[in-house]
């Protein structure tokens, strides 16, 4: 019995499948549809959570300039949001299966690079102004009530930013990273066994 393999030499000799590539490319599509229509809903959510805020700042009319500041805040975030999303939405059109694989491999980087500024720089922004927005708004209403409510208010208010921040933010950049990354992985691995061959 031989007592000295040579494990590289058997490792080389095994049989790697090559990555399927219709299947990457379907995932791809499936990723870019997912990304659009996740995108437009964003959108629209947004679109009418705007035109309710404006009702509210026109039917309530607020007096405190405080309150008035904070709408506008939280208008400006969430307008932040759309455009830069709408934005992300038009760039996922750029990419389609006639590229060459370098070409693809490019635009996949590209969204990568603008899901991490929206992600980090631009949902940074949104949550900070949409934070401040909120507790410029309930000052108003929460100046009328007795302080152990208010406390309870800002307490809850101070409790579910830091949620949001801390939790939630994190677990959505990472999620959205971990897919992009698999896919761009997948498509490196297509190209370096064409190469290869």
């Amino acid at each position: 019995m031989e007592t000295n393999l040579d494990l590289k030499k058997i490792w080389g000799k095994q049989y790697i499948p090559t990555t399927d590539v219709k299947e990457v490319f379907k995932k791809i599509e499936i990723y870019k549809s997912s990304k659009r229509k996740k995108a437009v809903m964003l959108n629209v959510l947004l679109f009418f959570t705007i035109l309710f805020i404006l009702f509210i700042w026109i039917y309530f009319k607020p007096l405190f300039i405080s309150t008035k500041i904070g709408i506008v805040l939280t208008l400006f975030a969430m307008m932040l949001v759309i455009f830069f999303n709408s934005k992300m939405k038009n760039t996922f059109s750029k990419i389609n299966e006639n590229q060459s694989n370098v070409d693809y491999l490019n635009n996949l980087k590209s969204i990568k690079k603008q899901e991490n500024y929206l992600q980090n720089k631009i949902m940074s922004v949104y949550f900070i102004l949409l934070s401040l927005g909120i507790v410029l708004y309930i000052y108003e209403y929460l100046s009328m009530m007795k302080p152990a409510v208010q406390s309870v208010f800002y307490l809850a208010l101070i409790l579910w930013i830091g949620f949001n921040w801390f939790v939630l933010r994190p677990r959505i950049i990472k999620k959205n990273q971990r897919e992009i990354n698999d896919l761009i992985e997948q498509l490196e691995r297509i190209e370096n066994q064409l190469i290869e061959e």
